[in-house]
């Protein structure tokens, strides 16, 4: 198999994993529960909760929240095999370029399985504790809280290696010396690939919208790949594949 053909299975792996992560994401906290339903959660033990955390865990069953936790955990190595790919589009740019982008990346996606899988483990604790008797709240509530930390704590170094990863990948594209041409130095760069979902998070806040907006950064990625591997096969610059 040729290098060039590597290259692609490799960018189609990150597109898999893209997906994976997105179907993930949406089955872990595509979800938007009311309020309303849930007082025990949202007015008794308001002060004791993330409340904007626990309304995407709560009202679905526990199974969907195990499916998407998995998704993501078992479909993590696609997004590390999809880095080759981007590894061999950049290839041709200097050091400076290229390794910071592809180590932030790779680190980034390494990190991320535990916080993904974390907001299982926060969303049961808030369920089990709809149906325990009153006597298990406390200890049910400093458990949410254990486990929210540790969400946070992975997921803060996940995401901003990822997005740090990203727009240097963005400037390794502006640099000219890339397998991609300039102008993809825009269409790969985060801040210019979330703002549209940003907004429409805002402005369409139906259920079809906010799920798809819970897998922002996965689709982002998804767009990533996809566009490189649309040019990979018609754009042929001073450096290729």
């Amino acid at each position: 198999m040729s290098a060039r053909k590597r290259a692609a299975w490799a960018g189609w792996a990150g597109v898999l994993a893209a997906l994976c992560w997105i179907a993930g994401d949406v089955l872990i906290v595509g979800h938007v529960a009311d309020r309303a339903a849930f007082p025990l959660l949202f007015q008794t033990w308001a002060g004791r909760i993330d409340a904007d955390m626990a309304e995407h865990v709560v009202g679905v069953p526990t199974a969907r929240l195990i499916a998407g936790a998995l998704c993501g955990v078992f479909s993590v190595w696609l997004y590390l095999v999809g880095n080759w790919h981007l590894w061999c589009g950049m290839r041709a740019c200097g050091r400076i370029w290229k390794m910071p982008a592809i180590a932030l990346i790779f680190v980034g996606c390494a990190l991320s399985p535990l916080p993904h899988a974390a907001f299982y483990f926060v969303g049961a604790t808030y369920q089990e504790l709809l149906v325990a008797p009153p006597q298990a709240h406390a200890a049910l509530l400093a458990l949410a809280d254990e486990f929210r930390q540790v969400l946070l704590i992975t997921w803060m170094p996940a995401v901003l290696c990822q997005m740090l990863g990203m727009l240097w990948l963005s400037f390794a594209i502006a640099s000219g010396r890339s397998a991609w041409p300039r102008w993809m130095a825009i269409t790969v760069n985060p801040i210019v690939l979330g703002a549209p979902i940003a907004c429409t998070q805002l402005l369409l806040p139906m259920q079809p919208f906010q799920a798809i907006a819970a897998a922002s950064f996965n689709v982002m990625w998804l767009v990533v790949y996809a566009q490189s591997l649309a040019l990979m096969g018609r754009y042929r610059g001073e450096h290729s594949f």
